[in-house]
């Protein structure tokens, strides 16, 4: 029930479009992505314009000119406006925002929140649960941890902040288990989140990670300081955790704001091995929407499960529903490529 308007909207599009989508050509192609990239990083300030090349092949253009103070980033369309507006309505197109937000951080009290939510959540039944899966994976040799959308941790104490935090304990608690289990010491954690301020970037550094966040393409690699987390990690700009996603990876993405299971349902060559997600609303969690407002709430999914999600899933992945945990873990899946 929760993917029926979704299923309608697949059903109802013009033949042109629904056999794009039929024959599983990608709606986010890595091709357009990465000439995205390289054309932000090399912005040539004398072009007037950015070209973007979309899932049908057609061309869409965009002014350059973010303005002062602005930066320039790939916005994913939700899927539920591509497919319900075909031909005016493309998956990828630019966006302009601010270049930095001003969110603080107090370093002491966020250190003491965090390793607090850690040791609850590492004694957890969702965390015993992925462990166990990682020691019994029989797969590839792992060589990361990705962690997309995990929210803004700045207001500490607050149900987003301990969400932020329990998640990239996590990453982390992953991160540690797969380099005990494979005999290593340096598998790396990347976390996407565009909406991190310079002080929760600087927290992540603070307490082990390398920090890796010029637009322009310069990793800047940071040891960590005496005392802290030693894995290795990194805080990397949007769309740049998406492109990492490979067969050897290990991704966690719960309720994020843009299309992540669609993106990897587009090119099952880069499926991850392990897949940490939410799964849609349950029929009794749907039936207690007000009829009125369910379209809107079904519109407006930011990440739901498409056919050609499900599809994949399915035919080539055990799903694994984990434990209920409060704080960032509840109505979660650990799907894991077969």
């Amino acid at each position: 029930m929760a993917s029926g308007m979704l299923d309608q909207v697949e059903k109802s599009l013009t033949d042109p479009v629904f056999k794009l989508y039929e024959s599983g050509i990608p709606m986010y192609p890595r091709s357009s992505i990465n000439e995205m990239i390289d054309e932000i990083n090399h912005i040539d300030k004398k072009k007037p314009t950015i070209e973007v090349k979309q899932w049908d092949g057609r061309t869409t253009t965009y002014p350059n000119n973010p303005g002062k103070n602005k930066r320039t980033h790939i916005e994913f369309v939700r899927i539920q406006e591509v497919l319900g507006n075909p031909g005016q309505v493309w998956p990828l197109r630019l966006e302009y925002d601010n270049d930095e937000n001003n969110k603080t951080v107090n370093y002491e009290k966020a250190k003491k929140q965090f390793y607090r939510l850690r040791d609850m959540w590492e004694r957890s039944d969702v965390a015993k649960t992925i462990k166990s899966n990682l020691l019994r994976y029989d797969g590839c040799k792992l060589t990361g941890v990705i962690g997309l959308a995990l929210g803004s941790f700045a207001k500490l104490g607050s149900p987003l902040s301990n969400r932020s935090l329990t998640q990239l304990a996590a990453l982390l608690y992953i991160a540690k288990i797969l380099n005990e289990n494979q005999g290593r010491h340096d598998i790396p954690v990347y976390v996407q989140e565009p909406c991190f301020s310079s002080d929760e970037r600087l927290f992540i550094h603070q307490i082990g990670k390398q920090v890796m966040s010029d637009l322009n393409g310069t990793d800047l690699f940071l040891p960590p300081p005496p005392g802290h987390l030693d894995l290795p990690a990194a805080v990397v700009n949007h769309p740049d955790g998406l492109m990492m996603i490979d067969a050897a990876t290990v991704v966690l993405s719960i309720s994020p704001d843009i299309a992540i299971k669609s993106f990897v349902a587009d090119d099952i060559g880069y499926l991850p091995a392990v897949f940490i997600t939410d799964r849609p609303p349950s029929a009794e969690q749907m039936a207690r929407i007000p009829p009125d407002m369910l379209e809107h709430v079904l519109n407006n999914q930011t990440d739901p499960e498409t056919k050609r999600w499900r599809d994949v899933v399915a035919t080539r992945c055990t799903k694994i529903p984990l434990p209920e945990y409060e704080d960032g873990f509840t109505g979660v899946d650990m799907i894991i490529r077969n």
